[in-house]
């Protein structure tokens, strides 16, 4: 989805007093053009600035048309989110094989998670967000008692991070969603 980049046309004026800033987005499947602008207004009051956040919501933005999204940034985002997890799995599974020659060396993943635990403790406890509190302290108190009672399968710990990583699930920070919240798809343009 290549978005044609021209603010408000070819005659603007950078220094003009305008509104918010606008693109062309031209859809490459159904060719459909729509004027687009940021959801939230400016970022800051810059043009420049509130141009580039167009440009890079543009890019994971979805047509409002025919719902198509541009083939090479999903296919993109599908192979970073990939090699990332792979990435971070294999880290955990070379901690688990140091594991087995040094048993202690498994508590890192549960120190990890009680420290990110207890960063956010204070914000979840005035949410009222009992479940993860609750959660978080029995998951990674369980962690640290395997590895501390039973070093010889101390390699279990950063084993469970690892198939809790490998397990299939939806990318909580999809870009193509925050792209949509963002953007305001203007009336079809001839």
């Amino acid at each position: 989805m290549t978005p044609d980049v021209s603010a408000d046309g070819p005659d603007h004026d950078p220094n003009a007093e305008v509104g918010p800033a606008t693109v062309t987005f031209q859809c490459p499947a159904c060719h459909a053009r729509r004027r687009v602008a940021l959801a939230k207004g400016s970022v800051g009051g810059d043009m420049r600035m509130d141009l580039a956040a167009l440009q890079h919501h543009l890019e994971y933005a979805t047509c409002p048309s025919c719902g198509a999204r541009n083939a090479a940034v999903v296919a993109e985002h599908a192979r970073t989110r990939t090699r990332d997890r792979l990435m971070f799995a294999g880290g955990y599974a070379a901690l688990a094989l140091l594991a087995v020659v040094v048993p202690m060396i498994a508590l890192l993943p549960p120190a990890y998670g009680l420290l990110h635990w207890a960063l956010t403790l204070w914000p979840r406890w005035r949410r009222r967000m009992w479940l993860p509190i609750v959660g978080g302290a029995v998951l990674f108190g369980t962690m640290v008692a395997w590895v501390i009672e039973m070093p010889r399968y101390a390699f279990v710990v950063p084993v469970s991070v690892v198939a809790m990583v490998l397990w299939p699930r939806r990318d909580p920070a999809e870009p193509f969603t925050t792209a949509a919240e963002q953007l305001t798809f203007g009336d079809p343009l001839p």
